[in-house]
C-alpha cells in the first residue's frame, strides 16, 4: 500500500511539473521582415564567429531570446534596455538569405538539426554543429546594439560570445566583446 502511495504522489508531483512547463510564455516569431540594421549587426557577428576547428556550421533561420541569463548582458546594457524590458514577451526573428548572402552558411530550422555527437569534431562529418544569433537589443538612439552567438558541436564542444556594436555612418562595428563561453 505505501508503494503505491509514492507512486500516486510522483506521478501527482510530474503531471504538476509538467503543467507548469507548459503555461511558460514561448516566444512568438515576428512577421516582420529583418531590417537593414539588423541584418548589417548579424553579419557582424558572422564574420566574428570562427567555427571549432573541424566544424562545418550550420546557421538556425530563427533568433534565440536574448536576456540576463548571460551574465555577460550587465557588462553591456549601459545605456541598452534588455528586450523584455521593451516588450513583455518579445518576438523571436526568421533570418533569410540576406544575413549570410555570400557566406556559404547554409540556414536550416534547428528542429530539423540532426542529433550532435558526443565526442571531439568529426571532419568527415559534413554538418558538426548548430550557430544560433540571439535578437538584438538598441539603445534608444539605434547607435549601439548589443546580440549574441551560441555555437553547439554537441557534447562539451562548442562556444559564443556577447557582442557590443556601434553604428559608424551606414556600418556597424563591433565595439566590444563583453563576455564568451566554451563549452
Amino acid at each position: 500500500m505505501e508503494r503505491i502511495s509514492t507512486i500516486a504522489i510522483a506521478c501527482v508531483a510530474l503531471s504538476i511539473l509538467s503543467a507548469a512547463q507548459i503555461d511558460e510564455p514561448k516566444p512568438s516569431v515576428s512577421n516582420d521582415g529583418l531590417t537593414a540594421e539588423q541584418v548589417a549587426i548579424y553579419r557582424a557577428a558572422l564574420a566574428d564567429f570562427k567555427p571549432t576547428p573541424g566544424g562545418s556550421p550550420q546557421l538556425a533561420n530563427i533568433t534565440a531570446p536574448l536576456g540576463r541569463q548571460h551574465t555577460a548582458f550587465e557588462k553591456c546594457v549601459a545605456g541598452i534596455p534588455e528586450p523584455s524590458e521593451q516588450n513583455t514577451h518579445p518576438p523571436v526573428h526568421r533570418l533569410d538569405s540576406s544575413v549570410v548572402a555570400g557566406m556559404g552558411l547554409p540556414l536550416v530550422a534547428p528542429w530539423e538539426v540532426p542529433q550532435m555527437r558526443i565526442g571531439p569534431p568529426d571532419p568527415k562529418s559534413p554538418h558538426l554543429g548548430l550557430l544560433t544569433l540571439s535578437e538584438i537589443a538598441f539603445d534608444r538612439e539605434h547607435l549601439r546594439a548589443i546580440v549574441t552567438y551560441d555555437f553547439n558541436c554537441g557534447g562539451l564542444c562548442g562556444h559564443g560570445k556577447m557582442l557590443a556594436l556601434t553604428k559608424s555612418g551606414k556600418e556597424w562595428k563591433i565595439s566590444k566583446i563583453c563576455g564568451g563561453w566554451l563549452y
